[in-house]
């Protein structure tokens, strides 16, 4: 009986727990540093006007989301009167956050929070399984530093926050099935890949992961055979998918919203990734996966002027992303003789055994980290959020490499192999290194930056700073007059976020597919039917126009022709280019409208500097 092992144990586990908590603790003040204010102040001249310098603007994608919120949280129905492209469960997570947080900046700020911190006690569980202890809270860093990176949008509310953390969940719930084989475990792998599926379509890719390895599993249980054993954990893993699904439609149905969600989700959601046109200027689809997208002239919509809108995705914590491949090459192609740090003794049979299963985990998260990959470029679009799929899967490999070296070098020393441990030494020298390199690209990039400089430095996003204030003047110029309306024909959607303006039409927000209908040659080239699903959305805006005309309407994109009509005729140009893109006003409400501009705009005058 080894005593001094067993007595051990506790203190191991009280020193893991200190540890995660420390990690948690230490990513919600990482975290943090996007709505509060920041660590080092730059000089005010290396600012730029802004309404509140210590919460970072929201996004498009973020003030959409919180405005679908909002309008659920008072009696909107999703796809019936809120039209998207994306499953409901994001959505309905949105929804949440605004009713119990409130329509504001912090409360969207903080949704990621929780989220994070759970994908971070799953990473350090996946990790554990895999590779040890050290790894495991390797991983909990990795993931607290990488899933904040402000150059994947890692600090800001997107989905993917949400589906990573069921896509993980998923996966814990199968490794833990491999060690267990205990059914229910795959009921919930299931669960978990149909709510990441809820969350954004491509999380389904993760389901297919392990259908294929449950078919190659080696079987445990010889009394039966090989097809009865694939049926009842197949059907099982299934049965887990399709309960969540049959749940959201069932709550669709109910709001009357199953056709239109049928409609936004599988028919739009699939023409926006296989129609939707490339921009002028963009990388070509071959090497479109690694630059992401491109702006090279750097222009935007007025009034915004130039940006450098091109960030590569992995210009920030690229030492990181640079050894993945290594790590992820040696989760799937670990010998299966190499020291683990636990020590344990690779003679006794069920060690071997252990060692056997611990190696299949390690490929089932390799290639549940290529499947990420395939998610990012399943849907055509590669912007840069998107990467943020890749982060467990990286994290969980990189922790696992630094495990495997340090345990290998001691293992090696121990036995005086001095080939050994040139190699395993060089291996741990570069895993450290690429961390430590990491950790000091976070703090220049996203600590020594005010939030408000993180998104025009490493996102191109000066417009939503602008887009702020913007908005916040336009509903102080709107409220003597009564109204609150506002129609976008563009990205812009932080103008009905931060002025609480409502849009009349259920289509709000101007996708790269809908924007094909700006120039009647860019429609004429798509598929018949991906024209119509973008002529039906175009008829349905101008009947939400007519039937609720707003007081505002800003032009991004050249006016469909439609649009174009009723701008003309119902609306002067308040600031416009000679295209007609920027702010409309209706005709009605004109004089006093800028008269109000005129003087909330005085009023401002020094406020922003």
């Amino acid at each position: 009986m080894n005593t001094g092992s067993n007595r051990s144990r506790p203190i191991a586990a009280a020193l893991l727990i200190v540890a995660a908590g420390s990690i948690l603790l230490f990513d919600v003040w990482l975290r943090s540093h996007a709505f509060a204010p920041a660590i080092h102040e730059r000089p005010a001249a290396d600012r730029p006007p802004t309404i509140d310098r210590s919460i970072e603007p929201l996004d498009c994608d973020e003030a959409l989301y919180a405005y679908m919120g909002k309008r659920m949280a008072h009696g909107a129905v999703l796809y019936r009167d809120l039209s998207e492209n994306k499953p409901p469960l994001g959505y309905w997570i949105y929804e949440a956050a605004v009713a119990i947080g409130g329509y504001n900046e912090s409360a969207i700020r903080a949704l990621p929070i929780p989220l994070v911190l759970m994908t971070i006690v799953l990473v350090g569980f996946i990790a554990r399984r895999i590779a040890g202890s050290i790894a495991a809270i390797v991983a909990a860093f990795l993931y607290a530093l990488m899933s904040t990176d402000p150059v994947i949008f890692g600090d800001t509310a997107n989905l993917e926050h949400a589906s990573n953390l069921f896509a993980v969940a998923s996966l814990a719930a199968f490794l833990a099935y491999l060690h267990y084989e205990k059914p229910r475990l795959l009921y919930a792998c299931g669960a978990a890949v149909a709510l990441s599926t809820l969350v954004r379509q491509v999380g389904a890719i993760h389901g297919i992961v392990y259908f294929l390895s449950l078919l190659i599993l080696k079987q445990t249980n010889h009394n039966i055979s090989y097809i009865k054993h694939q049926l009842s954990v197949q059907s099982r893993l299934a049965a887990g998918f399709a309960l969540p699904i049959a749940i959201a439609v069932l709550i669709l149905a109910a709001q009357g919203a199953a056709r239109p969600a049928y409609d936004d989700i599988f028919r739009y959601g699939s023409a926006l990734a296989t129609d939707a046109p490339i921009d002028p200027g963009q990388p070509s689809v071959w090497i479109r996966w690694l630059t992401g997208n491109a702006a090279p002239d750097g222009s935007l919509a007025p009034p915004f002027g130039k940006t450098n809108y091109v960030v590569w995705w992995g210009k920030g914590l690229w030492p990181l992303w640079l050894i993945a491949p290594f790590a992820i090459a040696r989760l799937a192609f670990k010998p299966k003789n190499a020291t683990p740090l636990d020590g344990s003794n690779r003679e006794d049979p069920a060690a071997i055994e252990a060692d056997r299963r611990r190696a299949f985990a390690r490929r089932v998260v390799a290639l549940f980290t290529v499947a990420s990959f395939v998610q990012v470029i399943a849907p055509g679009l590669y912007w840069q959020h998107y990467y943020l799929a890749l982060v467990p899967g990286t994290t969980i490999a990189v922790a696992a490499l630094a495990a495997d070296s340090f345990g290998a070098l001691f293992s090696a020393i121990g036995k005086r192999r001095y080939i050994a441990v040139a190699a395993q030494g060089a291996s741990a020298a570069v895993v450290t290194v690429a961390i430590l390199q990491a950790c000091h690209i976070q703090h220049d990039e996203y600590l020594m930056n005010n939030p408000e400089n993180l998104t025009i430095k490493h996102k191109g996003g000066r417009q939503w700073v602008e887009l702020r204030g913007l908005a916040i003047d336009l509903a102080a110029a709107a409220k003597p007059l009564n109204e609150s309306t506002l129609y976008v024909w563009g990205w812009q959607s932080p103008l009905l976020f931060y002025g609480d303006f409502t849009s009349p039409a259920r289509d709000c927000f101007a996708n790269a597919l809908i924007k094909s209908g700006s120039n009647r040659d860019s429609l004429n080239r798509l598929r018949p039917a991906a024209r119509r699903l973008v002529d039906d959305r175009l008829r349905r805006i101008v009947v939400d126009l007519d039937a609720h005309p707003p007081l505002l309407v800003f032009v991004a994109y050249p006016p469909f022709p439609e649009l174009r009509d009723r701008l003309d005729r119902g609306y002067s140009p308040v600031e416009t280019t000679p295209e007609g893109l920027g702010l409309w006003v209706r005709k009605d409400r004109r004089q006093e409208f800028k008269k109000s501009l005129r003087e909330t705009r005085a009023n401002h005058k020094g406020v922003r500097s």
